[in-house]
């Protein structure tokens, strides 16, 4: 690897990283929206977008723990949307 895609590499990550956080809130505000509210089959549809694109990118920059919380985070999602139903008192509280 060049010195220049070496750099341009660690500038992906560091991109990555700094999206992080704005990337949680977002899930986060979609997944309380969930919990909250009424089943809606468009957010979960979306909280499921934004954990799969988390993962893919996570598991892309070899950040393992970031990847391994959001696989089993869209198993949930996915379990719940292809039963279209509201999640159970023990998954909101997981």
């Amino acid at each position: 690897m060049t010195r220049k895609s070496n750099n341009r590499a660690k500038e992906v990550i560091i991109s990555f990283i700094d999206s992080v956080p704005q990337r949680a809130k977002k899930i986060r505000r979609l997944s309380t929206a969930l919990i909250n509210n009424a089943w809606d089959a468009n957010t979960a549809k979306k909280l499921f977008s934004e954990v799969h694109n988390l993962r893919g990118l996570s598991g892309h920059q070899g950040l393992l723990n970031i990847n391994e919380i959001a696989t089993e985070t869209e198993n949930i999602i996915e379990y719940i949307r292809n039963n279209d139903r509201e999640m159970s008192a023990k998954q909101k509280k997981t």
